[in-house]
């Protein structure tokens, strides 16, 4: 009779329960990792939700022009109430956020912005800008929603205008192609000190954000 050793039955024993229990903690290790990979996707899904990329075709930012003479406006409400039903679709120039090379203010709030355009901008859109009429409406958008309106006017006018006002750069002696000049009111850019209307409602802080993250926010 060939007897076996002893230890034969609790070898098998134990090397049976150290591979359960290996298996067990390779399982349990899977499931850790799986949990762990489950986090970080869903940690990276919370970031994208609060993360914007910068990309150049964006069209976050719309500058409208429309060709419509409104006459001189002398206050914020009338103005708005005669631009509510503008089609954004009619206007007659539209410029984005990729239009636009400096964006320079004073320290906030700012009663004066200066826009500095590309130069693909300035050939695409001169002889339009050079076709607008004084008194004509424009609106300042962001993301589909209205931030404020204004009238197209001279940076010189002496009328008592409590509206934004843009200057495209033809209206007024000595200025440049390609630079878009908005004041508070008129007379902002002659350091009018009487105001009635705020500076904070053309100096938005999403604005300056929105073009500081392009690199295009300067000072004046």
């Amino acid at each position: 009779m060939v007897l076996m050793p002893r230890f034969g039955f609790h070898s098998s024993l134990l090397a049976f329960s150290m591979f359960v229990i290996g298996s067990g903690c390779g399982a349990r290790s899977a499931l850790h990792d799986s949990d762990a990979s489950m986090d970080h996707a869903a940690n990276h899904a919370i970031l994208a939700d609060h993360t914007l990329p910068v990309d150049s075709n964006t069209k976050r930012f719309a500058l409208r022009f429309f060709s419509t003479r409104l006459g001189t406006i002398y206050s914020y409400e009338t103005l708005l109430s005669k631009t509510t039903n503008l089609d954004p679709d009619g206007a007659a120039i539209t410029l984005h956020e990729s239009d636009i090379a400096r964006y320079r203010v004073d320290s906030a709030p700012s009663k004066r912005i200066q826009i500095e355009l590309t130069e693909a901008a300035q050939m695409r859109w001169s002889t339009a800008l050079d076709a607008l009429k004084m008194q004509g409406a424009f609106t300042v958008s962001l993301d589909g929603k209205l931030l404020y309106v204004g009238l197209i006017y001279t940076l010189y006018g002496a009328a008592a205008i409590d509206t934004p006002i843009i200057s495209a750069g033809f209206h007024d002696p000595g200025s440049s192609p390609g630079i878009l000049k908005i004041g508070a009111q008129a007379m902002a850019w002659q350091m009018r000190d009487d105001w009635d209307s705020d500076p904070g409602m053309i100096d938005r802080p999403e604005l300056r954000t929105l073009f500081a993250t392009r690199g295009a926010l300067d000072s004046l």
